[in-house]
């Protein structure tokens, strides 16, 4: 059994680090840091990003972790994983914004996926059991290109981004295979 499997089966997480190269670095800032950004609306008032409005870039992005869903080991031992669906969000190091403790389970969401667009301090992957307050898996010091997978059908665990600590910003496209 692979390390990454056996990882993924053990933890509900793993991290690939530079699993994606991010071409052209600067047409991406240009895109990403500079594009045009709202405030996401589809969440409660406990969450708190910015979602990027580039339909053509969620697109091509979307369409590339969609033909490319088997990239490794863990992905084929899912059975029957369906597609993937993500959106570009970022989180600022101002105190409203939030991205706190929750199940991202419903609505057949079975994988969840992260790829690190913009490195912040802060802004850590956490995991915890939803009974305790302990940290059981911490993906943090994440670089463009990161990429980290993530069980969210077993309800014992939750998730969430920890704050960001300096002036900047947190940018990654993250979403879900049903």
């Amino acid at each position: 059994m692979s390390v990454l499997k056996r990882t993924y089966l053990e933890s509900g997480c793993v991290c690939i680090r530079k699993m994606v190269v991010l071409q052209s670095r600067d047409k991406w800032n240009e895109r990403v840091l500079d594009g045009h950004w709202e405030a996401d609306q589809s969440t409660n008032q406990n969450f708190c990003f910015d979602v990027l409005i580039d339909a053509q870039l969620t697109d091509r992005l979307n369409s590339w972790f969609n033909a490319h869903r088997n990239w490794f080991e863990v992905m084929t031992q899912i059975p029957s994983l369906g597609g993937f669906h993500g959106t570009i969000k970022r989180l600022g190091w101002q105190s409203s914004y939030r991205f706190p403790w929750h199940w991202d389970g419903s609505k057949g969401r079975r994988v969840g996926l992260s790829l690190c667009l913009s490195a912040a301090q802060g802004g850590a992957f956490e995991m915890r059991r939803k009974w305790s307050s302990e940290v059981e898996l911490r993906v943090d010091h994440l670089l463009p290109g990161d990429v980290h997978v993530f069980d969210v059908e077993n309800k014992d665990y939750v998730h969430r981004i920890a704050p960001v600590h300096s002036p900047g910003q947190r940018v990654f496209f993250s979403g879900w295979f049903t």
